[in-house]
């Protein structure tokens, strides 16, 4: 994430090079645990709620950030509501932007509770 002047992070995730195949796995790890939260859904469930969860947010943002070098979170943030029906989890969402942010700035030095990077 870039430094804007005012010393506070930009919304823009870049991608780190040094960790492009780190970042790979770590995409197929989010989808095998994405697949496995929807092959658990309840009866009852809300067919939009799978869409609020930190492991989804990071996978799509992992997928982005691979595809397309960068990511302007607030952009991004903006476009996973109105595709999912105004389904959106800002805490959760926000949680994956800092863990994400922090793989590609320290190699996940600073990321809690993870499976590691």
């Amino acid at each position: 994430m870039e430094e804007t002047n005012s010393g506070s992070p930009s919304p823009i995730i870049e991608l780190n090079e040094e960790f492009r195949e780190r970042l790979q796995a770590k995409l197929q790890e989010y989808e095998k645990r994405w697949e496995a939260k929807v092959a658990n859904e309840g009866p009852y469930d809300h067919p939009e709620a799978k869409f609020t969860s930190s492991t989804y947010y990071k996978k799509e943002l992992a997928a982005k950030l691979l595809a397309q070098g960068k990511v302007d979170t607030h952009e991004f943030s903006r476009e996973l509501f109105t595709r999912h029906n105004e389904c959106f989890d800002p805490d959760n969402y926000n949680t994956a932007c800092g863990v994400l942010h922090d793989y590609m700035l320290t190699g996940g030095e600073h990321t809690l509770q993870s499976t590691g990077f």
